[in-house]
């Protein structure tokens, strides 16, 4: 946006808006804090009082006109007229957009008609409204009187306005444009099934608005993110509710879900609205100021009526850090180094809210120097928040805006006298007013304040005197003044901002030694411009508060209505009114001399006799009090900022401090000046010479320095938005819109190097053939296992087959939710190397269970346990082929791709290999090279290179013998007698035909034998096994049946144990793992199963078909 364009929160609460009603008429126990307190305190102090959201854009052209946008007109738009538009002079609406059709976005629209000039027939503008068609049926069902094209005959006194309807589209590739700005559509969710419209807009400002969201959609995430389309300047997101996660039916955002958002679209600053009751605003700003510390993105609630200018970027932020500027700087040099200082008496308050109170001021009489002048003490109203500090006698007190002591002012709030006219002689005015200061010792400052003026042909006069008596009272002490101003029409004054000469506007100087003044205008006056301009205004304001505006001369009451009498500042002179200064230490004894410090000195007041205290120069402090004019230590102040350096040079030199002044020393190679407050160097013009050839090199490589850092940053951009390409991004986010892939996190490498202390070698869990796993623990302090693909790593091209496996196995996983399947919880694509985030799974892998160590201290495993880990990766299988969304082919079944978690539950892991069947075609998928491993691979599949859920059941046979053997798929043979040839052999091949034979006996385990011969149990669990295993796949049976004969085999070994031998948990000489799964994790490790990620799939040519044919013959 422009130079002094703006955005104003117009309300800032949810749809019911705040004080919540119910909370007053049927209160709580104990009461709502939030509402229960709202109505202590104007709505324009009270940031918890919160209207339907609303904002207002006060867009400034290239021409300097302003055009006033407003999105949203909701049920409260009436309060928030009156509340803010005189607040912040907004003489009308030029648009207006809705971002939905509910009642808090559109129900007043019929109000819409008090903010507009007149100009049409019935005296109302017509007003150009932005909404979407689906908007536009529901205002019409609502307000059809406002749909009219024109208006009726006899309507023309009716207070309706004219609306001109423009459909939009809410499509982010579909801008459009409303009073010369340019806004952009940004679709959300407002519920399930509800969308609702935000809008990004702004020049050179980019701001994003989104009020009514409970989910926000990729791509529009994507439009407004750092990572994406580029970073805000201002994000302004609502937040509904203050605890929980939201749930599925929720139309809106809690707190912590808005956090997350702003962090993954990372803006410059935001601003939440749309809060409920639950939201203490000055309570939960101070907790999102620490978040915002640690997170380092600004982020504060935002209030009614609040102005954001949206200046140049250098300006950002002058909002923000204006608190902090002007506590530093308000008060000029003294009082940046007075930081610190005490300026009233021991034990007193300095301050009754947001104002000093200095002494001899001071809040009651022992805090206040009332034998100066008992109106030094100050009366602190803390009936309302902040408190606010008055001074006068009881019933005519005036609100104390400052105090000054080095200027020996106070700042009051002034008064506003008025006459109207409704004809040309007939006219009626305020109460008289005026300032009476007479029995207060106080003086109305000459030099700070003036009279004002405003009006056409009008006679302002001032009117007072020396005592508090009104003027004609014959004490010869009257005093009067005044000034006329003349226009002949609205558009013959000056400019806005113009100085008041006399054209809509004047301005008089006042006299010294006044105690009262007030402002009148003469009795018998006429006005004979009284229709363009009936009203005409007196002030005494401090010189350069008032700047003439033309809207001023218009309407009735038009300057009282948007300026009230507190915003008016009047500056009163104080002093010790007994007299001059004392000349002798006896006078000054003898009158209780105010200047009790060291170090200060007295002066005579201009303004009515008495005098004033100042500490002496070099000195800075409060003079009233002992002590109270201390060193300022100039030295410290050149170090504090270069503003300094010129009040206190030392060019060159050395700066040390002295008692009311400092001295410059001059450093080696430097003399002094011949000022005493700095050094000149001493030096050939040779060395200058150097000097400055060598402070152009600086520059000239600084500068190029520069252009190689912003080259390399452009480069690091392309590249990152070509690795999103290559590594599949454009798939996936695909994937995501069609809502196929909507559980995945996507995580920057910024996020994962956190998590893996940058990749370290010590956190490294396996490498293989196609990549790297990493053990790494994210911000929520989850523990995840990280993989990197070794392909992208390696550098293929444009990633080939690698890529498609790599996003292939993100879209399977992320349709699958099973217990007893690995959850994928998020993925990296902009890196050239893509990662994916699994859960940590901390108990090995089945492998490891039956085949870790060596065979002499190899753990007993019980059959309860065996069919338990069989049981669960059947039903995880079942669910694969025809439970989820999509059926799903597993590819690698195996051992090792069993995982094991604390209460050794099997997770079926490792989807590298898989396919969609609804992507393949129904039943069976052609397949160009067969990917698998060796001794689990099903033959047929092999031959016919289909892939069907048959495949998958062949290599669950083999796990199934490895769980009945305790022997891996493919072994080495002992010959059975422990020295055998060490010949390979095909478990399935070994296995099949020993339960051919009869002699199942010789591969079955001993641990789940009975004695010596085979349990009823495990012969049923090895014939499943043997049909699992059989030549033809329509003869195996579906994995849905072996699941649930596994779970039968299961019930059927469990009732046997409880009605047989109790079987004892624990290691017996070495440990047993037992029926229910316990497990002495300690020496239990992932690391097998994520060395093996990927890296004993085997990549087969039909030409092996006869090895591996022959090998399963020869066993």
């Amino acid at each position: 946006m422009e130079s002094s364009s703006s955005v104003i929160f117009l309300g800032t609460g949810c749809s019911g808006a705040l004080p919540d009603a119910r909370c007053l008429i049927h209160p709580s126990t104990p009461p709502c804090p939030v509402c229960s307190h709202s109505l202590s305190l104007p709505p324009e102090r009270n940031p918890n009082y919160r209207c339907n959201t609303s904002l207002l854009i006060d867009y400034c052209q290239h021409d300097g006109i302003h055009k006033y946008i407003l999105i949203d007109v909701g049920k409260t738009f009436r309060e928030q007229v009156l509340r803010w538009f005189s607040h912040h002079k907004i003489p009308y609406v030029d648009s207006i957009i809705l971002t939905h059709e509910h009642a808090d976005a559109v129900l007043g629209l019929d109000d819409v008609w008090v903010v507009q000039p007149s100009g049409c027939r019935n005296g109302l503008g017509k007003v150009p409204i932005f909404l979407t068609h689906f908007t536009m049926n529901s205002v019409a069902a609502r307000f059809p009187y406002l749909l009219k094209n024109k208006l009726e005959e006899g309507d023309e006194g009716s207070q309706v306005i004219e609306l001109d309807w423009t459909i939009i589209e809410g499509d982010i590739d579909k801008p459009f444009v409303s009073s010369g700005l340019e806004f952009v559509p940004l679709p959300v969710m407002h519920g399930e099934d509800y969308v609702c419209l935000g809008f990004l807009f702004g020049r050179r400002s980019r701001i994003a608005y989104l009020s009514d969201v409970s989910r926000i959609l990729p791509r529009t995430e994507h439009a407004i993110s750092k990572s994406g389309a580029g970073q805000l300047d201002l994000l302004i997101l609502e937040t509904n509710e203050l605890h929980g996660e939201g749930d599925a039916g929720s139309c809106h955002l809690t707190l912590s879900q808005t956090l997350n958002a702003v962090k993954r679209i990372s803006p410059k600053r935001a601003l939440l609205i749309g809060m409920n009751h639950e939201f203490e605003h000055h309570k939960e700003n101070q907790t999102l100021a620490e978040w915002s510390s640690r997170e380092g993105i600004p982020v504060q609630l935002a209030h009614d009526g609040l102005p954001i200018m949206q200046e140049a970027p250098s300006t950002r932020f002058l909002l923000f850090i204006f608190y902090l500027t002007a506590v530093s700087s308000s008060s000029g040099v003294s009082s940046a180094a007075a930081a610190g200082r005490a300026m009233s008496l021991p034990g007193c308050p300095d301050k009754c809210g947001d104002v000093s109170i200095p002494y001899p001021f001071g809040v009651g009489d022992r805090c206040a120097a009332v034998g100066l002048n008992p109106y030094f003490n100050i009366t602190c109203d803390d009936a309302v928040r902040p408190p606010v500090p008055k001074l006068g006698d009881p019933g005519m007190q005036a609100e104390v805006l400052d105090i000054t002591l080095e200027r020996g002012e106070i700042r009051l709030t002034g008064f506003l006298s008025y006459v109207c006219y409704t004809s040309s002689n007939s006219s009626y005015a305020s109460p008289p007013g005026g300032i009476f200061v007479g029995s207060t010792q106080l003086r109305v400052s000459p030099s700070r304040n003036q009279l004002t003026v405003i009006g056409c042909r009008a006679l302002g006069l001032l009117v007072g005197g020396a005592h508090a008596g009104r003027s004609g009272s014959g004490d010869g002490d009257e005093y009067a003044t005044g000034c006329y101003t003349y226009c002949a029409s609205l558009n013959s004054t000056d400019a806005d901002g113009a100085p008041c000469a006399g054209t809509g506007c004047c301005q008089a100087p006042i006299s010294a030694d006044l105690a009262y003044v007030g402002g009148t205008f003469p009795s018998n006056w006429t006005n004979s411009g009284w229709r363009f301009n009936p009203c005409f205004y007196a002030l005494i304001a401090e010189v350069g508060w008032y700047s003439f505006r033309r809207r001023h001369l218009a309407g009735v009451l038009g300057f009282v209505n948007e300026t009230k009498p507190g915003d008016i500042p009047v500056v009163l002179d104080w002093a010790a009114r007994d007299g001059w200064c004392p000349a002798t230490a006896e006078e000054k004894a003898r009158r209780k001399y105010a200047c009790v410090s060291g170090n200060s000195h007295c002066v005579n007041s201009s303004n009515g006799m008495g005098y004033s205290c100042s500490c002496n120069q070099g000195y800075e402090g409060n003079p009233y009090l002992d002590n109270g004019c201390q060193d300022i230590d100039e030295c410290a102040l050149r170090r504090q900022g270069r503003q300094y350096e010129d009040v206190y040079p030392c060019k060159h030199g050395i700066c040390i401090n002295t008692p009311g002044s400092y001295r410059c020393k001059c450093k080696a190679g430097t003399k002094p000046d011949g000022t005493n407050f700095g050094c000149q160097q001493v030096l050939p013009m040779a060395a200058k010479v150097i000097i400055g050839l060598s402070a152009c090199s600086i520059f000239v490589m600084a500068l190029s320095c520069m252009l190689v850092i912003q080259l390399q940053r452009r480069k690091h951009t392309i590249e990152k938005q070509e690795y999103f390409r290559r590594n599949g991004g454009l798939r996936l986010y695909d994937e995501m819109v069609s809502r196929q892939v909507d559980t995945v996190r996507v995580l920057t490498v910024d996020e994962l190097k956190k998590a893996t202390d940058n990749f370290s070698d010590a956190r490294v869990l396996g490498r293989g053939g196609h990549g790297t796993v990493y053990r790494g623990t994210l911000d929520d302090l989850r523990e995840v296992a990280i993989k990197r693909s070794k392909a992208a790593v390696d550098g293929d091209g444009d990633g080939g087959g690698c890529k498609e496996e790599f996003v292939n196995e993100i879209i399977v996983l992320s349709q699958i939710n099973h217990r007893h399947v690995v959850r994928l919880l998020g993925c990296c694509l902009e890196v050239h190397v893509p990662m994916l985030v699994y859960e940590f799974v901390p108990n090995g892998t089945l492998f490891d269970l039956l085949h870790g160590g060596t065979a002499a201290r190899r753990r007993p495993v019980s059959l309860g346990l065996r069919l338990k880990i069989a049981a669960q990766s059947a039903e995880a299988l079942a669910y694969l082929h025809s439970s989820a969304s999509r059926a799903i082919l597993h590819g690698d079944v195996k051992s090792l791709n069993i995982l094991l978690d604390g209460a050794l539950d099997a997770k079926v892991a490792d989807f590298g290999a898989s396919a969609l069947r609804s992507a393949m075609g129904e039943g069976e998928s052609f397949i160009e090279y067969v990917q698998g491993t060796l001794g689990y691979l099903d033959p047929e599949s092999f031959v016919s290179r289909h892939l069907t859920d048959k495949s998958d059941v062949y290599s669950f046979g083999v796990v199934l013998a490895e769980l009945i053997t305790r022997k891996k798929a493919v072994y080495e043979d002992d010959g059975g007698g422990g020295g055998g040839s060490g010949e390979k052999r095909s478990l399935s091949s070994t296995f099949l035909a020993a339960s051919s034979r009869g002699e199942l006996w010789r591969v079955v385990d001993r641990d789940i034998m009975d004695g010596d011969d085979v349990d009823a149990v495990v012969r049923e669990l090895a014939r499943v096994a043997e049909e699992c295993m059989g030549a033809r796949g329509e003869e195996r049976p579906a994995m849905k049946e072996v699941a649930e004969r596994l779970q039968v085999l299961r019930r059927v070994e469990m009732m046997e144990a409880a009605a047989g031998v109790e079987v004892v948990d624990g290691f017996n000489g070495g440990g047993l793992v037992g029926r229910h799964g316990h497990l002495d994790t300690t020496t239990t490790t992932t690391t097998s199963y994520y060395q093996s990620m990927e890296t004993d799939k085997l990549q087969l040519d039909v030409d092996d078909l006869a090895e591996i044919s022959g090998g399963q013959k020869s066993g």
